[in-house]
């Protein structure tokens, strides 16, 4: 945030107090600005690796620079490999979706690289701020019953309903 910035220059966001002294974040964080004691602020971060903002992102995403040789997986998919996923929650999930198109040849730190597809994040695609926001793929298709659903998965016995179907 540059609150202090040209208008043309800070944005549209205002800045809002957090619960350590000095520290400033967005206004739309005010969770985060109570827990902000509880977090580690990162306010730069350089490479030398060229000026393009794929650079960056790989950096960020994976802690190595692109190389088409040695390809690294995402840091999330690092953690659910070491830590494996802790309940029914995917170990990594990134929001609102997946680093798109941005006119790079090269990707973007998101893949399973040598960990494979067992790991892979989670990507939401979507905005949950969004009032139609729905998860995608999580979703039964159109005209599957809760009923057949469950019936799938052996929960449902025969007279539920008077007749068991599929």
């Amino acid at each position: 945030m540059k609150p202090n910035a040209p208008e043309d220059i800070r944005g549209a966001l205002k800045p809002t107090k957090t619960n350590v002294t000095g520290i400033q974040i967005g206004e739309h964080f005010p969770l985060m600005a109570r827990l902000m004691d509880k977090v580690s602020l990162i306010r730069s971060l350089s490479y030398n690796s060229g000026a393009s903002h794929e650079n960056g992102q790989r950096w960020v995403m994976t802690g190595h620079d692109f190389s088409a040789n040695n390809p690294q997986p995402h840091t999330g998919l690092v953690i659910s490999r070491v830590f494996r996923p802790q309940g029914d929650l995917p170990a990594s999930i990134v929001l609102p979706g997946k680093i798109a198109n941005t006119g790079a040849s090269t990707p973007h730190g998101q893949a399973g690289a040598y960990l494979g597809s067992a790991h892979k994040p989670f990507f939401l695609n979507g905005d949950p701020a969004r009032k139609d926001f729905q998860v995608a793929n999580l979703l039964p298709p159109k005209g599957l019953s809760e009923f057949r659903v469950q019936s799938r998965r052996g929960r449902c016995h025969r007279g539920y309903s008077g007749h068991a179907r599929a």
